[in-house]
């Protein structure tokens, strides 16, 4: 079975995406890496510039600046562990952040193909399923919506350009997780 991608996940909150990827990581044996996890990591252990403009992001319910995601991604992926593929999960989030993945890429020394999974949820369902988990402080309706508005600014356009450098594959996340995993395992021929 070819392995050696590099996967991508993407999808509004509560889509799934981390379950998922997760799902893959254990089918595929490849790395699992949360964008969501380095940014808590580093606001939580970085006093410097990266740890923190990840504090002033959770505190204002809003996506990391590319550039600092950017110089987060390169301290991350440069080892050798992710030369023969890695799942990224939650990247991609904005627009400038998908114009310059290239360039994350090439700095990592990331040449391999890249697959794009969207994992598609409404809205209402976002809401829905991030209000009954609450697995952050700031998983408030008012949270939740200001993070959804982020994910949904230019997404027509980053979609365009994601399609444009990469295979792009949309995935009903609507479905049950065993569902959904099957169409992501269907659609990237993984048995």
């Amino acid at each position: 079975m070819q392995h050696n991608r590099i996967f991508i996940f993407i999808g509004p909150e509560g889509a799934g995406k981390s379950t998922q990827a997760n799902l893959l990581a254990t089918k595929t044996g490849l790395p699992y890496v949360s964008t969501g996890n380095l940014i808590r990591s580093f606001a939580e252990n970085d006093r410097g510039e990266l740890g923190n403009a990840a504090r002033k992001m959770f505190a204002s319910h809003s996506y990391l600046a590319a550039k600092f995601l950017k110089q987060i991604f390169i301290k991350t992926l440069n080892g050798k562990q992710y030369q023969r593929g890695v799942i990224l999960d939650g990247s991609l989030r904005t627009y400038e952040e998908t114009i310059q993945f290239d360039d994350l890429l090439k700095e990592s020394r990331l040449t391999l193909p890249v697959v794009v999974l969207y994992i598609y949820i409404s809205e209402e369902e976002s809401i829905k399923r991030l209000v009954s988990k609450r697995r952050r402080r700031d998983d408030t309706i008012e949270g939740i919506k200001s993070r959804l508005a982020y994910f949904n600014d230019k997404l027509v356009e980053r979609l365009q350009v994601i399609q444009s450098k990469y295979q792009l594959l949309t995935v009903d996340g609507m479905k049950p997780i065993a569902e959904v995993h099957k169409d992501v395992k269907n659609s990237i021929n993984i048995k």
